[in-house]
């Protein structure tokens, strides 16, 4: 029962702000923003699917896979780890998901991505995946902020449809292509693999 109370009343709340922010209003930024302000901002996006049981309360009945709508928020932030090599690591870490349609994902999204900073930090970069949907939400909302990054497994996916549609799907001149390519891909040349 205090959960749903909590929950219930935590939702009220993101109504409110989400009408706020749809009538104009920006939230405040969070207040350890400050302390991240340096370090890229991060925001992606993606959508996977989840079990549910068709009935609340019930493990009876055939489980049914629903999609959620993810969105995460996180400062790249270098650190030493234990050999004294730097590595990023993620920081900061803001998460935003619902079930329901991304159009309702969009104004969740950017409420939070204001809360963090997205509108004075110095780099900002959108990563997803291929999906029509997702990439219209960022040019919606994080266009004008963000730059937008296709991320490397979808990358190297379009590659090989590229090679199976250009060499003929599994022969070895597809692979050799493919493999070259997606090399060259992961270690920053994607200017060269369009080319």
């Amino acid at each position: 029962q205090w959960v749903q109370q909590i929950g219930h009343s935590l939702r009220v709340q993101l109504e409110n702000e989400l009408q706020a922010l749809n009538d104009g209003w920006l939230p405040d930024e969070d207040t350890q923003v400050a302390d991240w302000a340096d370090f890229p901002l991060v925001i992606g996006g993606d959508g996977v699917m989840v079990p549910f049981r068709p009935t609340a309360g019930s493990p009876r009945g055939k489980t049914v896979y629903r999609e959620v709508k993810v969105g995460i928020l996180a400062r790249l932030v270098p650190r030493l780890n234990r050999a004294s090599v730097e590595v990023t690591r993620l920081e900061q870490r803001r998460l935003v998901a619902m079930v329901g349609p991304l159009a309702q994902l969009a104004p969740r999204l950017w409420l939070e991505a204001v809360r963090q900073g997205v509108l004075q930090a110095g780099c900002v970069v959108w990563i997803s995946d291929g999906a029509a949907g997702l990439w219209g939400l960022y040019g919606t909302h994080l266009a004008d902020y963000a730059h937008g990054v296709l991320d490397f497994y979808h990358a190297a996916q379009n590659l090989w449809r590229g090679a199976k549609a250009w060499l003929g799907g599994r022969s070895r001149q597809a692979l050799q292509w493919f493999h070259t390519l997606r090399h060259r891909l992961r270690h920053g040349q994607s200017d060269a693999v369009l080319a």
